[in-house]
């Protein structure tokens, strides 16, 4: 794990401090969906003590480079200060000491509210040995004067780290208390020290902890809102999976069956009423729901929270989405191509017949999962910009449909035409020439320019261009990619049969994708 350069360190800590929990304290509570009372579980988000223990490992390494500053100018004393020499053991500990919790700090493999724990006594220890350095500050020593490291130390840590006020008062307790009791034992041995010099530099300790300690409650007090925020009807989200445009989708958990679950957040569009967002949200979620189609995501829940982004949770799915699929092993073989492309349209065929029409079918909505002992298994995602059968398509200033993906959108919804599941056809028809060639049907161009070819240009036959690729699959592809939707497959089971009927339709066998995922996850 890379570590920042000491000397930068500490200048981002105050401002990530708050700016990292502050963005996140939005609330999210949903307005309608099902709720259950359960109590939101205590302590901070994992992604926030993530980033304490990572806060915890700049200060350690802010602590090598302070102790080995130390221990040059202690050791570099002009001989008439035998007391400051004195210190410079404690110095050389300090170094040891803040190496091994900065290199532990940054060992991910260990949890991060167990790094977050070690680091109150990384807190308390460093601040018995400064306090140690700073000994002979009451022996006389010119050459410590000014503000007390330990008073900054007390002030820097609780301020940065967030704790409960149980912790963070007990850590500044146990540091104000170095100073006297090491000076009353300075004394008990016949050392010659002013304990009134000692007392004063004590209150100023206090003081300094009394501050930091109320810096550390703030922080806290900022990340419980975020662990309250982060829930979402009967889901408490854990980390974050991946953000779009759209908005991002978490992993996360119910709150009482510990089921874990996919949470996305849809933000609200620009200008859209919210009444009346809402209720094409509510419906087409509602519809959603309602289909069975084990190739299709499930859906457990929905609503809208209070910032108005809407959320879906779905179920959790281990694979590839076929984006990432593609861009980490390329082309995919034209029976697993068919064996996929099959699995997709017995999701479509079931929503298409419900009156839905998914609208944004592309790979990164295709996803190879693999369940319990099955593998290859794919699930359709992302209904959330879904329209009705025969639907009139959305239009931007520029005229250009404004949802669902500029790659594979018909021709029909960007003439402003009504459409229905014929468009999935069109896009299912892309879909299955990129992951055969690694390529677009139309190559690299502009937006504006796909538009284009898409309402104008005849797609080239990828044997046209020497990729090898069954002719019987290119046909039924092809036939996807007509212009007028009277002349592609009628429906989604029509594609299946079609495909079904290709040559290579039953050569990617269960062996073959346990064989693949063995290798390959």
């Amino acid at each position: 794990m890379d570590e920042p350069a000491p000397g930068d360190a500490i200048e981002d800590l105050a401002t990530e401090a708050f700016t990292s929990i502050e963005t996140e304290a939005a609330s999210r509570t949903p307005r309608w969906g099902s709720r259950v009372g359960a109590p939101i579980p205590t302590g901070l988000p994992t992604d926030l003590e993530s980033q304490a223990a990572r806060r915890i490992g700049r200060l350690a390494w802010v602590g090598v480079v302070f102790f080995g500053v130390a221990l040059s100018l202690l050791l570099l004393q002009p001989g008439e200060a035998p007391a400051t020499g004195r210190a410079w053991p404690w110095a050389l500990v300090g170094v040891i000491a803040a190496l091994g919790f900065a290199v532990g700090m940054g060992r991910d493999s260990i949890p991060a509210k167990h790094r977050v724990r070690a680091g109150l006594a990384f807190h308390v220890l460093l601040g018995w040995l400064l306090a140690l350095i700073e000994l002979p500050r009451y022996l006389g020593d010119p050459h410590l004067t000014g503000i007390s490291a330990l008073t900054v130390w007390q002030l820097l840590y609780p301020g940065l780290v967030p704790m409960r006020t149980r912790s963070a008062v007990g850590g500044a307790v146990a540091v104000a208390l170095a100073a006297p009791v090491i000076g009353v034992i300075a004394a008990t041995f016949g050392v010659d020290i002013d304990l009134g010099a000692v007392a004063l530099s004590s209150i100023t300790v206090v003081a300094a902890g009394g501050v930091g300690v109320a810096f550390s409650r703030i922080l806290y007090a900022l990340g419980r809102e975020v662990a309250v925020a982060r829930h979402v009807g009967s889901y408490r989200l854990v980390d974050v999976l991946g953000r779009g445009a759209m908005g991002e989708v978490w992993r996360a958990e119910h709150r009482l069956l510990r089921r874990p679950a996919a949470v996305k957040l849809i933000l609200p569009q620009e200008g859209e009423d919210p009444r009346t967002g809402q209720a094409e949200f509510q419906r087409e979620a509602q519809i959603t729901a309602t289909l069975r189609s084990p190739h299709t995501i499930e859906l457990y829940d929905f609503g809208v929270t209070d910032d108005g982004s809407y959320f879906y949770v779905m179920e959790l799915l281990e694979g590839w989405d076929l984006q990432s699929l593609l861009n980490t092993h390329g082309p995919l073989a034209p029976a697993r191509v068919i064996h996929l492309l099959r699995q997709a349209c017995l999701s479509l065929d079931e929503a298409h017949a419900a009156g839905l029409v998914h609208c944004d079918i592309k790979p990164a909505n295709l996803f190879a999962a693999r369940l319990g002992t099955s593998y290859d298994v794919l699930k359709v995602l992302d209904f959330g910009v879904a329209s009705g059968v025969h639907a009139v398509p959305e239009t931007n200033e520029d005229g250009v449909v404004a949802r669902g993906n500029a790659a594979t959108v018909s021709p029909e919804a960007l003439r402003g035409e009504p459409f229905d599941g014929r468009a999935d056809i069109y896009a299912l028809g892309h879909v299955g020439i990129i992951l055969l060639t690694g390529r677009h049907v139309f190559g690299r161009l502009s937006r504006q320019e796909l538009v284009n070819a898409h309402v104008r240009r005849t797609p080239r036959k990828p044997s046209n261009r020497s990729v090898p690729i069954p002719l019987d699959l290119e046909a039924v592809l092809m036939s996807c990619l007509a212009k007028n939707p009277w002349e592609r497959p009628p429906t989604a089971a029509a594609l299946e049969r079609a495909l079904a009927g290709c040559a290579d339709a039953d050569a990617w066998s269960h062996d073959d994708a346990v064989s693949w995922w063995a290798r390959n996850l």
